[in-house]
């Protein structure tokens, strides 16, 4: 990406996790706008450095800058073809802004676009047969695509409303990243490849710019403003997970992702290199000089790792001395140059065997090597020296550590173990020879362990096994540094014997690590032929089939072995415990799969599935037979020490009713105006249970009789639960806008765009229902609303199944009824019996067909006049059409059902009222029905006629169903206590803080009078809800209950008195 600071611009290089943040140009002119080689080898560059801009290449480590391009035009934005053919980059060497390809050396120039305005910003396809590229051929920055000569140059985004520039074309070729500005704000926006269904991911009021893709297409990096200075952030393409990556102070943009793995290892690097004042020279002038030589040791590690690990010297000190020996001895010109001329006879001064002074160096204020490490600086030192100075090939420097070539030197500041390399510059060399001693030692200390011939092999011991030294086994490995797979001796160091079938070597089979096949089978024959016979050469052979793939082994190790070798903390840490938990299916048997992402080394994995049974399998799959919530917990132990971690998953059976409930309202005549509510200023027109939220209805609506095509707003309402414990991020996408609550989480304003995405995270319990409400209005255009989640250690948003959401409870057929008295005051219409009135019981009634005559519901507390009743709930139609409901009743009645209402009482001795809704077959609708008793007869019936039907009968329970999430206690269960200091045991409904319950009368038989301590404890859809409690005050006929408040437990004493 490109740095800049105080006006100038510079490359550097950084991991995807923000680590190792590596300059890689330093020039007092600008260098910017970078992309990689498809190996990421290389780079394309826009630079400077030479007056005009232009284009250069750039190796990985930052030399060899080549120009591509010359003369007195400007030249910038190249970018480099999936196939590795060709670059394209823009030029204004025509008199504007053009876009031009070129060969990658910067032969065969051509010109694609011939414009009299700005063509600029070029992206390649996956088969680089066409580019997008930015035009602003029609008056603003729009994206348009061409095939890779210049021809079928077609628009890709329309908006007026919109400019969008700096395209990004996905590594699989199906979606664009872009730019998009609008009123002064800029953001990220993702479509498809042909311009469709864009939508923007950056839903932040930073601006945002210049996308670009990981190499999967997993993420996105790009720059924002969000905290003042100019930041890379990542972000996922449906925009969820959002992070930054860099905190710098200056501008950090136009990044680029390679398009592999590549790790950049910072190198530290040392030269011990005194002036000889008599000589009138430098040291190194009598060999190799170590200023260049170190890039050829780099270039060389660069080809044995395929160009995997990328050395970059982060900085490079000349000491001016001869570095310090252990024993206080320093050589000075006279002392050196005079053991040289002798041929280093073994005495005191040019004893060879002497060791340096590590700690000394390690110490050095000067060098601050720790300081470097500690600040994240450097990840490994290179100390470059003359002959006979006595330096191991390599030592770990740190806290604690394990020997690599030498011991481990610890008494220093290093905050975490880096190894330091040693090289003379006596001679050419390339570092195989003691890079691979490293790779040894470190694997070595992995796998606790190295042995050849060892009777069951581990995977590191199959991979070292050398022929001579393993006369047990009819194949061989890579073998190891000293001794090639086919060495028949100790003096067949490189192999020059053939080792043909049945022997062989399983090495080439290790490219499929961790998935090895049998050793028979897959052996392979081996001779010196296969790396030309030489050293170098087998030291690239070995290298190259140390296992680099991703993921974890079996074993519980990295597959990757190129980690343990770049960081030695990791084959010296001790087990970290983590692991992901998939619930397979939804029905008993439940089975749940445990994948083990353990880092560190350990030997032992043992799993608690918390139902009795247990594994010792990396990765094993756990049975449970009904419904619950476990405990699953991981132990690892090792070498370096052990690691336990626990997890919950719920196995759960789908409720009784699943889905939301969707309440759909109209404001055609209200038309809805952010920030006014939607749904105070609409019409509720239907209300339905939907199995989940996942719609398109395009230009339509949900029922266009109802809402029409356009201003219409839902509120879906209900519960959802998690199968496992964690954080939870919940995802609307939507056009026009939606508000989100998931349990006490909200967004409390609307998200509104044309293309919108709404993100909540929640930290859920397994197995616990958390209350949801999903808000949405359509304001004009397309209309669409989907509802997902990513549920903990999962990667990909899913739709939220309809076992995970949960409507209402419906097991209660039939109406609400609430009862009454108003005896006190006789009822006038257009006086309200209920608000005179006094509520005494309610009850859930089947349905309303009731004949009382001279009598009531219940005489004792409503007396036989002078009473009402209100029943409620919702009613469904079987069929679709207009369907006539009746209510024949004495004295008087007023009926609702969804948006119909009569709204005044038809009163009279013997009253029929009739309502005429239109109804769609099974969508649940609001109803209301009010009755009044003023004296003599008592009756009422409620009965529909249905679409197609000449007679009217009874609404039956099927089709009535009560709300039962509100907030009573119905006709309470008889009191069995007889005796004092007997437990009574009330079972009432849900409570939240806010709540309110009634107990209005206790049935027979009544208890024995005496004091009891009742203690209530409140369920919400079988699970206790903690934040429920209550406190009571006693009154004649029973308790009322007051507000519930939050964590407080009410415990009361009352009295029951026999007959009352």
């Amino acid at each position: 990406y490109t740095f800049k600071n105080n006006g100038n611009e510079d490359i550097y290089l950084i991991n995807p996790d923000g680590s190792h943040r590596t300059q890689l140009t330093n020039h007092s002119a600008s260098d910017a706008d970078p992309d990689w080689s498809p190996d990421s080898t290389q780079l394309v560059f826009a630079s400077s450095r030479d007056g005009n801009t232009h284009i250069y290449k750039i190796n990985a480590d930052g030399t060899n800058a080549q120009p591509l391009t010359a003369g007195d035009s400007t030249n910038a934005m190249p970018v480099w073809a999936p196939n590795g053919d060709k670059i394209a980059f823009v030029s204004n060497r025509d008199g504007d802004w053009e876009i031009f390809v070129m060969d990658v050396d910067g032969g065969n120039l051509t010109q694609l676009t011939d414009n009299d305005t700005v063509d600029q910003s070029p992206t390649w396809s996956l088969n680089s047969k066409q580019i997008a590229f930015v035009s602003e051929r029609d008056g603003s920055q729009q994206i348009y695509v061409m095939d890779v000569d210049g021809s079928n140059q077609t628009r890709l985004t329309h908006d007026p409303d919109f400019e969008s520039y700096d395209p990004a074309w996905s590594p699989d070729g199906h979606k664009i990243a872009f730019t998009t500005h609008y009123d002064g704000h800029e953001g990220i926006s993702v479509m498809n490849h042909d311009g469709s269904d864009a939508f923007e991911v950056t839903l932040f009021a930073a601006d945002s710019w210049l996308p670009a893709w990981s190499a999967d297409g997993a993420e996105i990096i790009f720059s924002s403003n969000q905290n003042g200075d100019d930041n890379l952030y990542v972000i996922s393409p449906d925009g969820s997970s959002l992070r930054q990556l860099t905190a710098d102070i200056g501008a950090d943009f136009a990044p680029a992702w390679g398009v592999q793995d590549v790790y950049v290892q910072r190198v530290f690097h040392i030269i011990y290199d005194p002036y000889l004042p008599t000589r009138g020279r430098l040291l190194s002038s009598y060999f190799v000089d170590p200023r260049q030589q170190v890039y050829d040791v780099v270039r060389s590690l660069q080809s044995h790792t395929d160009q995997r690990v990328q050395y970059v010297l982060q900085d490079q000190v000349v000491v001016d001395a001869f570095p310090p020996r252990s024993d206080g001895f320093l050589h000075d010109e006279t002392s050196y140059m005079g053991c040289m001329a002798s041929n280093w006879p073994n005495t005191t001064t040019c004893a060879g065997f002497v060791w340096a002074d590590y700690d000394s160096i390690i110490n050095d204020p000067t060098l601050d090597i720790c300081g470097r490490l500690n600040r994240d600086e450097i990840d490994e030192v290179w100390l470059d020296m003359m002959p006979r100075t006595g330096f191991y090939e390599s030592v770990l420097a740190g806290p604690a550590g394990f020997a690599y070539n030498g011991p481990t030197f610890t008494a220093n500041t290093c905050d975490a173990l880096i190894p330091i390399m040693a090289m003379n510059y006596e001679w050419t060399w390339d570092g195989g020879h003691i890079f691979g001693h490293r790779a040894e030692a470190t694997m070595t200390r992995v796998y606790g362990g190295w042995a050849e011939n060892a009777p069951e092999p581990h995977h590191w011991e199959q991979f070292g096994m050398v022929r001579w030294q393993s006369p047990d086994f009819a194949y061989a490995g890579c073998g190891s540094i000293h001794y090639a797979p086919n060495a028949m001796s100790s003096s067949d160091e490189y192999g020059y014997g053939l080792i043909a079938p049945p022997f062989g070597s399983v090495c080439d089979d290790f490219v499929n690590y961790p998935d090895l096949g049998v050793p028979e089978v897959v052996k392979t024959a081996v001779s010196c032929t296969t790396w030309n016979c030489n050293a170098n050469d087998y030291y690239h052979w070995w290298f190259h089939h140390l296992p680099h793939q991703s993921g974890f082994g079996s074993d519980g190790r990295h597959n990757d072995w190129w980690l343990y070798f770049l960081d030695p903390n990791l084959a010296y840490a001790a087990p970290l415990a983590d692991f992901t938990v998939t619930l397979q299916n939804d029905e008993p048997p439940f089975e749940v799969s445990l994948t083990n992402l353990s880092l560190g080394s350990y030997d032992t994995v043992t799993w608690d599935f918390g139902n009795g049974s247990g594994s010792s399998q990396l990765s094993p799959v756990a049975t449970y037979a009904g419904e619950g919530v476990y405990e699953i917990t991981l132990t690892l132990s090792g070498p370096f020490g052990s690691d336990t971690l626990t997890q919950n998953v719920a196995t759960l059976l789908p409720p009784t009713e699943p889905g939301l409930v969707g309440r759909y309202y109209d404001f055609t005549d209200t038309p809805y105006t952010p920030p006014t509510d939607p749904f105070g200023d609409g019409t509720l027109r239907f209300e339905q249970v939907d199995s989940n939220i996942d719609y398109h209805w395009g230009s339509g609506s949900p029922n266009a009789s109802l809402l029409g095509n356009d201003q219409y707003a839902i509120q879906w309402e209900g519960w959802v639960r998690s199968p496992y414990s964690g954080i939870v991020t919940f995802h609307v996408h939507s056009d026009d806008g939606t508000r989100l609550t998931v349990g006490s989480k909200s967004n409390e304003s609307w998200v509104i765009c044309g293309n919108c995405h709404n993100y909540l995270t929640l930290d859920m319990a397994a197995g616990q229902w958390y209350p949801i409400l999903v808000e949405y209005f359509e304001d004009g255009g397309d209309a669409q609303i989907q509802l997902e989640w990513l549920l903990p250690n999962q990667t990909t948003y899913t739709a939220i199944g309809t076992g995970h959401l949960f409507a209402r409870q419906t097991t209660q057929p039939g109406l609400l009824g609430t009862y009454y008295d108003y005896e006190a005051g006789h009822f006038v219409v257009p006086d309200d019996p209920f608000g005179d009135g006094t509520e005494k019981f309610a009850q859930y009634d089947g349905n309303v067909d009731f004949y009382w005559g001279d009598g009531s519901p219940d005489a004792a507390l409503l007396g036989n006049d002078d009473f009402a009743v209100r029943w409620e709930g919702w009613v469904r139609s079987p069929v679709t059409g207009d369907v006539i409901f009746q209510a024949h009743s004495d004295d008087g009645t007023r009926l609702d059902v969804g948006d119909d209402h009569s709204e005044v009482w038809i009163i009279c001795g013997n009253c029929v009222n009739m309502l005429t809704v239109p109804m769609e077959a099974d969508r649940w609708y609001p109803i209301q029905l009010d009755f009044f008793e003023d004296g003599g007869t008592a009756q009422v019936q409620l009965h529909w006629q249905l679409p197609g039907s000449s007679s009217f009968v009874p609404v039956p329970q099927g089709h009535l169903v009560a709300p039962t999430d509100h907030c009573r206690l119905l006709n309470a269960p008889a009191l069995a206590a007889q005796v004092s200091g007997d437990e009574l045991s009330l079972t009432i409904g849900s409570a939240y803080s806010g709540d309110t319950f009634y107990l209005y009368r206790l049935t027979d038989p009544y208890a024995t009078p005496n004091q009891y301590d009742l203690r209530l404890t409140s369920h919400r859809y079988w699970e206790a809800v903690a934040d429920g409690q209550f406190y009571f005050v006693t009154e004649a006929n029973g308790l009322v209950c007051e507000t519930a408040q939050s964590n407080r437990l009410g415990v009361i004493q009352f009295e029951i008195v026999a007959g009352e």
